[in-house]
């Protein structure tokens, strides 16, 4: 795979954040903690930017990170 934008990948993260963040129960589990701090205070995600150019590698790691929590 190239290196690629992503599109539309912030908005998908915002409303995870406000997920976990209205539902801070799901917080308890070390998974979901570590995913939030880990994705979900990205600096840019607050900003209104739809577009991320983050490495192949990054979004695989994202990916598997979100793989691992639990609702």
């Amino acid at each position: 795979m190239n290196d690629l934008l992503h599109p539309n990948l912030y908005p998908h993260l915002r409303k995870m954040k406000h997920f976990f963040v209205g539902h801070p129960q799901f917080l308890k589990h070390p998974e979901n903690d570590l995913y939030f701090r880990k994705w979900l205070t990205d600096a840019f995600l607050d900003t209104g930017i739809e577009t991320t150019c983050w490495e192949d590698a990054r979004i695989e790691e994202m990916f598997k990170d979100l793989s691992e929590t639990r609702i």
